[in-house]
């Protein structure tokens, strides 16, 4: 609903219907075609007149079925490739809950029964703050050349997820007493559970920044900060993983179970933090890309 109230621009206004001038001589060949402009805002231009010549008409038949081929394939390559970027940057929080899970199995099967009454619960509730419905909007919006629509939408996003978050942190904050209600598990695993999902809560706000602005890449057909900004995460988690839950020899000893979800948590921020970093400092066109757009394009229609 929160999606829907925002004010769309009004449809351009109807203009007049296409007009083509053809012989009444039957076969002849076609003479002109006129039809009326539309600019990027919506209003009508002047109309345009083109010859259309009965040769250039049949050469251009064919040869435009070559160029639709190779359109095609140029198409179909760039959807491939942002199809995968956008796939390593959805994976990364299934990829790092994996790497908890294997982490836990080698400390203990105690703790394992624990994790999955943990994400059992919380995925319940979790499914609130998967907002995957923002590239919808994103892409559209760019695609139409209303840049300044796509940053509008990005934080339209925010408000929603970080609101639609609150009760899910208390949710997962609240995961001991909801299983010892539900009678799920023995005493000690439920409190490991409770546990677990309570330092998880954490990185809830960084788990939307990340998502949400990688979608805002993604639907401008940016998909390398975000996969890489993923795929970093990913080794990240399971390097401080290792070190922190077993510990490295001769320095420190691990800190066994507890140190899965705040390794998660802290490579989460960690994720989040570079991918606006690249959007802010290092490529600030991307963050201005709306705003500077709409002007250039306001003083072309000028």
């Amino acid at each position: 609903f929160a999606y829907c109230s925002i004010a769309m621009a009004p449809p351009p206004p109807a203009g007049p219907p296409p007009i083509s001038r053809f012989p009444t001589t039957p076969g002849g060949p076609l003479q002109e075609y006129r039809e009326p402009l539309i600019s990027v805002d919506g209003s009508l231009g002047s109309a345009s007149t083109v010859d259309l010549g009965e040769s250039s008409y049949a050469s251009s038949s064919v040869d435009g079925e070559d160029d639709d081929d190779e359109f095609s394939s140029a198409e179909l390559r760039a959807l491939v490739l942002m199809a995968l970027g956008y796939f390593v940057a959805s994976v990364s929080w299934v990829g790092m809950k994996l790497t908890d899970t294997a982490l836990v199995g080698h400390v203990g099967t105690t703790y394992l029964d624990a994790v999955a009454y943990s994400d059992l619960y919380s995925s319940s509730s979790g499914v609130l703050i998967t907002g995957q419905v923002l590239v919808m909007f994103c892409s559209q919006a760019y695609g139409a050349g209303n840049f300044r629509l796509v940053g509008t939408w990005l934080k339209v996003s925010y408000c929603v997820l970080f609101a639609l978050a609150i009760p899910v942190v208390v949710a997962w904050c609240l995961t001991e007493d909801a299983l010892t209600v539900l009678g799920v598990g023995d005493k000690r695993s439920r409190r490991l559970a409770g546990s677990y999902a309570s330092i998880l809560a954490t990185c809830i706000p960084a788990r939307i920044g990340f998502q949400q602005l990688a979608q805002f890449f993604v639907a401008q057909k940016r998909t390398t900060p975000p996969a890489l900004a993923a795929v970093s995460a990913l080794l990240l988690n399971v390097l401080a993983g290792v070190a922190f839950v077993f510990g490295l020899p001769g320095l420190f000893r691990g800190y066994g179970f507890l140190a899965c979800p705040a390794v998660t948590s802290a490579v989460e921020y960690a994720q989040f933090a570079a991918l606006a970093t690249f959007t802010f400092a290092i490529d600030p066109s991307s963050s201005s890309s709306s705003s500077s757009r709409a002007k250039s394009t306001e003083t072309t229609d000028a």
